[in-house]
């Protein structure tokens, strides 16, 4: 079974995870303990993200942040949605809680491609996008 594997960009997320964080410093200052206290928490907060945040496709389906399978025989609906500014694939199930897939995670092709070549022809994924 041949998985394809996206990631969330890391350099626009790092940013915007340290834009979040810093603000500490305004209100608190520049002490060294409250600077060791926001390396200890932040990094490997932006470390466990970057390696969980993953989209596999695969023949299956779509795997969501290395937890979720979406089969590819659960689709009902599909629509492309932005949110905040992010395109995301929206899927509603047959059954169970929706999906909302990020078409903005990067891997060797773009996701979307990706997507399109890897579901059924007759899926609703396919014909969205």
């Amino acid at each position: 079974m041949d998985k394809l594997v996206f990631r969330m960009p890391k350099v626009p997320y790092i940013f915007v995870m340290l834009l979040i964080t810093s603000p500490i410093f305004f209100f608190v200052g520049m002490h060294p303990i409250i600077i060791l206290a926001w390396v200890a928490i932040t990094i490997p907060y932006i470390i466990f993200s970057l390696t969980i945040f993953v989209v596999e496709i695969s023949s299956d389906g779509v795997s969501l942040y290395r937890k979720k399978m979406l089969r590819w025989e659960d689709v009902e609906n599909a629509r492309i949605r932005n949110l905040m500014g992010l395109r995301y694939l929206f899927v509603k199930r047959h059954k169970g809680m929706n999906y909302w897939i990020p078409l903005y995670f990067k891997g060797d092709t773009p996701i979307d491609i990706a997507l399109r070549e890897k579901a059924p022809i007759d899926n609703p994924i396919a014909s969205c996008l």
